[in-house]
């Protein structure tokens, strides 16, 4: 026990924020912490005690979605949702053949080879980084070696969130 102890208070002195259960419980309420309990199989792994529960907004170790189930930031625009800020923002410019986006936006663009990088689709099933539409829009299209200007051409470039949400709508489909 005493062993234990001293280990705890080492580890505290050193930032690691381990702190000692038994001072938490009060006295006497019948209750025994691990370090009480040296036979207890979970005393080492830092499991939380029984009862408690882990932290329901802390991230998942790669930065994913949470143990809740909830994704991290914001959500992937539905597809009517992609539609409307495709009419609103793109088909003044895109609204005649070949890339007329004006009816069915995702029918246009995905598996259709990108005029400037043809290797490339407009729109890569599951994958932004493999599509020219979204590094267009993003203003990474020279990485992936396009040219011209970033989209919408002359108007204000698409907010954080919306490039966010378009790209997880490409990552799902």
């Amino acid at each position: 026990m005493k062993n234990r102890v001293l280990l705890v208070l080492v580890l505290a002195s050193l930032g690691a924020g381990v702190a000692c259960t038994s001072e938490t419980s009060p006295a006497g309420a019948g209750s025994t912490s691990r370090e009480d309990n040296p036979s207890d199989p979970e005393a080492e792994d830092g499991a939380p005690d029984a009862g408690e529960s882990p932290d329901p907004k802390a991230p998942s170790p790669d930065g994913g979605p949470s143990d809740t189930g909830t994704p991290s930031g914001p959500a992937a625009f539905t597809k009517a949702e992609a539609q409307a800020l495709v009419d609103q923002r793109c088909v003044t410019c895109h609204f005649e053949a070949p890339s007329n986006w004006s009816g069915d936006f995702l029918a246009a663009t995905v598996g259709v080879p990108s005029a400037q990088v043809p290797a490339m689709a407009l729109i890569t099933k599951g994958d932004r980084k493999k599509s020219y539409f979204f590094h267009k829009i993003a203003g990474t299209h020279a990485a992936a070696g396009g040219s011209g200007a970033r989209m919408p051409k002359g108007k204000p470039a698409l907010s954080a969130t919306e490039i966010e949400r378009l790209g997880k709508l490409i990552d799902t489909l």
